[in-house]
């Protein structure tokens, strides 16, 4: 009998971009290899918590210029979440489509990745785990 081995399952969806009228005008299709960016995922998400605190503090109690700075690190810290769940070149399409309006971007897709993409994430990290724990036969 041969022994086997397998390589990781992707994370795989179809997003659709939609215009006002509901007319799809782009489809990606995403492909996340959760082994790879699980880590910087984690970090990606702290970022647009820290950003989205600092925006509500600022605009409690800021300068327009701060508020400036708030909206543009908020807007930095979803591009790059964007990039690492997206790829560059869907993320550079999503940009174009929303026109660079990272606030509409952020509150049609954020929710996208956190109801859809982090549970497949906390998923795979999952079967992962039992795969390790089980090939070692030791608890972890």
């Amino acid at each position: 009998m041969a022994y086997q081995v397998s390589r990781s399952k992707h994370i795989k969806d179809v997003l659709e971009l939609c215009d006002e009228d509901g007319n799809v005008v782009q489809t990606l299709d995403i492909d996340i290899d959760a082994d790879v960016i699980c880590t910087q995922y984690r970090k990606r998400q702290i970022e647009i918590i820290n950003a989205e605190r600092q925006l509500k503090e600022v605009q409690r109690n800021g300068l327009q210029s701060d508020i400036d700075a708030a909206f543009f690190a908020y807007g930095n810290a979803v591009k790059e979440i964007f990039l690492l769940v997206f790829g560059e070149e869907n993320t550079k399409i999503i940009i174009d489509f929303y026109n660079g309006q990272y606030i509409e971007m952020s509150v049609q897709l954020v929710p996208y990745i956190y109801n859809v993409i982090a549970p497949a994430l906390e998923d795979a990290l999952k079967r992962r785990k039992a795969q390790v724990k089980s090939a070692y036969k030791r608890k972890f």
